[in-house]
């Protein structure tokens, strides 16, 4: 699953930066940046959701969130496409 999740977490700057270019504050958006990688964790995990299962949720969480800050940081910030979306 580590490997679905890295993608998920590839393409999670998008879908981020779509919901934040309608948010103001930066708190706003940091919020907005830890809560979609834990809702996609969840949907990743959503066969195994369960009390007993929340490691591996929070787990799967924390992945996609660390690979979603490194492709925004080395790929996504102040791209073409980063300043596309912030124009629609």
């Amino acid at each position: 699953m580590i490997g679905l999740d890295v993608i998920i977490g590839a393409v999670m700057p998008i879908i981020i930066e779509f919901v934040a270019k309608y948010i103001k504050g930066s708190t706003g958006k940091f919020i907005v940046s830890l809560a979609f990688p834990l809702l996609a964790g969840v949907l990743v995990s959503y066969q195994n959701l369960s009390i007993a299962n929340v490691e591996g949720i929070l787990a799967s969480g924390a992945i996609i969130f660390a690979a979603a800050q490194g492709v925004y940081k080395i790929f996504f910030r102040d791209s073409v496409l980063q300043r596309k979306i912030s124009e629609l």
